[in-house]
């Protein structure tokens, strides 16, 4: 089972907080992005799930990510959390 919850969002924020990026969990998370981050490096919107992604799950998810119309020059990236680690792709 995979799913969207709010606590697996703000566990990423935290990750990426402790790398010196700003984040924010995004309300209520219905849209292509759960988090949004954003350092001198650039600007990035997460995508994150928990639990097993089957590989039309991760191609779902990335088509997602490249759909949603981000601004020219930023990134979408998909984040699972397996319950010991975080994996991620780039849209």
């Amino acid at each position: 089972k995979n799913d969207r919850s709010p606590a697996i969002g703000y566990h990423l924020v935290k990750l990426l907080e402790e790398t010196g990026e700003q984040a924010i969990r995004t309300a209520g998370s219905h849209g292509a992005a759960d988090v949004i981050s954003w350092s001198c490096l650039g600007v990035r919107f997460h995508q994150v799930k928990r639990g097993y992604l089957s590989p039309s799950d991760i191609e779902c998810a990335l088509e997602s990510l490249q759909l949603m119309g981000r601004p020219s020059g930023t990134r979408g990236e998909l984040w699972q959390w397996d319950g010991k680690r975080w994996t991620h792709w780039e849209a």
